[in-house]
């Protein structure tokens, strides 16, 4: 019979098994084990596969906040949420990273920091801004096509226009209306009328607090010194639509300067056969059409049901109209890009009336150049944007600081570093502080002296050089990718930060 105990060792001259003996482990070292064997694997989690960030700046508010007191407000005040993120680390040691993805980086131009940001630019290819949106095209010559993120994505940074109030209502008729009635993001609208999204007939704007928490909103001031009054074009209405039985149409409109894009949806006492569509309505300056009106219908026959709720979204986005019934697109058609931004926003019906339900209003990121932007990307380069493009060290302003050291013997050395204003290079009587892209200071002497030493540093002669445009990331500085924010979680404020980064 073979020996079951093939670990225990046999006593010399015995023919017999010896007993097995443990040694006896004393608590204190099994704990020391314990915890050892815990920062071993901590360490190994953190290295490989996921870390925790904390967001300090509000370069991708809202989708991460990072928001703290602001100099720039005049005194006013601002709460304090700083997001934590989970950053998977495993994924682009496997694969390379993918447009659109939340990516973690160390900053190019100084590698100490870890920079949070939107890849939006890929390797080998030309990329612009464009009236607010962000165009894509390949090196050899073709014509650049507007990009279009994913409808995963554009859950993530849709910006909601409005605060929901118990009782104050963003919606006022302009036609009609006699018998609508309206409460907070709700509209009872009796009779044929028309209703406009705004309190003043004025057309969306670019406003930096767009998006926010309802539950922060109340606490920040209602304009942002970095408000410049641009206007937008891409608009999203979503609400829930219930028909009375002599309705007869309900149709949701968006103006984009000269142009209408109406989508209807027809109503119980619509004829038979009837089916959803999107108008475009084309006019001049004047008023009169400028080009024939066009339209597209959903496939098969289509139309609300007296007293049944439908969920109904519009959207303008990218130079594409989507019409949504019950989170599915049954109609879609492509518009002209538009120079003029002026966006506005409608509901409407005739009939006996319809039921409009949480009328929700969105906008698109409008990613802000002020004279347009153009990249050339190379191989194994990505661009990145920050999703608050009225407030984010991204792509579009990276420079690089440079400076020549003057070597005795007629050497030199280029050292370069990240443009920052007045922080670097800093100017200070007749030295200069540069600080390199590792993160080494330096104390230089650029009007023409000799190397000497001042305290402990050796001042060097050197010679600034122009500083030059630095938008890009390689591939070896892109550590991870956001995948969660798990905090903050304050019951206390109904501040709750727990949410998918898209």
């Amino acid at each position: 019979m073979a020996d079951s105990l093939s670990a225990s060792a046999r006593t010399p001259g015995s023919g017999g098994l010896a007993q097995a003996v443990q040694p006896r482990k004393k608590p204190w070292r099994e704990n020391l084990e314990a915890i050892s064997m815990a920062i071993v694997l901590a360490l190994l989690l953190k290295a490989f596969i996921v870390e925790a960030y904390k967001i300090p700046t509000g370069s991708m508010q809202p989708t991460l906040m990072g928001m703290g007191p602001d100099p720039r407000l005049g005194g006013a005040t601002q709460p304090s949420v700083h997001d934590r993120i989970l950053v998977d680390k495993f994924s682009y040691k496997v694969r390379d990273p993918r447009r659109f993805e939340v990516t973690v980086f160390k900053y190019p131009l100084d590698r100490s920091k870890n920079f949070v940001k939107r890849l939006v630019g890929m390797p080998a290819e030309r990329f612009a801004i464009r009236n607010g949106d962000l165009w894509s095209g390949p090196l050899d010559g073709t014509p650049l096509e507007i990009l279009r993120r994913p409808d995963n994505v554009m859950s993530g940074v849709w910006k909601a226009l409005d605060r929901k109030s118990p009782m104050a209502s963003n919606w006022r008729t302009v036609s009609g209306g006699d018998g609508w009635s309206f409460e907070s993001r709700d509209i009872e609208a009796r009779g044929d009328g028309k209703a406009r999204f705004g309190t003043t007939d004025g057309p969306v704007l670019d406003r930096y607090y767009d998006g926010y928490p309802d539950v922060l909103r109340d606490d920040l001031p209602s304009m942002h010194p970095q408000d410049r009054g641009r206007r937008v074009g891409d608009l999203r209405v979503e609400t829930k639509i219930t028909a009375l039985a002599g309705c007869e149409q309900v149709w949701i409109e968006l103006r984009e300067d000269q142009n209408t894009y109406r989508f209807v949806l027809p109503g119980p006492a619509a004829a038979a056969g009837a089916a959803p569509e999107i108008r475009v309505e084309t006019r001049s300056a004047a008023g009169q059409p400028a080009t024939a009106p066009r339209s597209v219908a959903a496939e098969g026959s289509f139309r609300l049901k007296a007293g049944k709720s439908v969920r109904v979204a519009a959207e303008n986005l990218d130079d594409r109209l989507r019409l949504f019934v019950n989170g599915k697109a049954v109609a879609e058609l492509e518009v002209e890009a538009q120079v003029v931004q002026d966006a506005r926003a409608y509901v409407a019906q005739t009939g006996e009336g319809a039921d409009f339900g949480g009328l929700m209003v969105f906008r698109d990121i409008y990613y802000q150049h002020d004279s347009g932007a153009e990249f050339t990307i190379p191989e194994d380069r990505y661009l990145m944007l920050g999703d608050n493009t009225q407030d984010s060290s991204d792509s579009r302003e990276w420079r690089t600081a440079r400076m020549e050291l003057l070597g005795a013997a007629g050497e030199s050395t280029i050292l370069e570093g990240n443009f920052r204003g007045n922080e670097n290079p800093r100017f200070d009587g007749d030295l200069t502080w540069f600080e390199d892209v590792w993160g080494e200071r330096f104390a230089l002497d650029t009007r023409g002296g000799q190397e000497r030493q001042l305290g402990r540093d050796t001042v060097l002669p050197a010679r600034p050089l122009q500083n030059e445009r630095a938008p890009f990331v390689p591939r070896e500085l892109i550590t991870g990718r956001a995948i969660s924010v798990f905090w903050p979680i304050s019951p206390t404020k109904g501040l709750y930060r727990l949410k998918w980064v898209r």
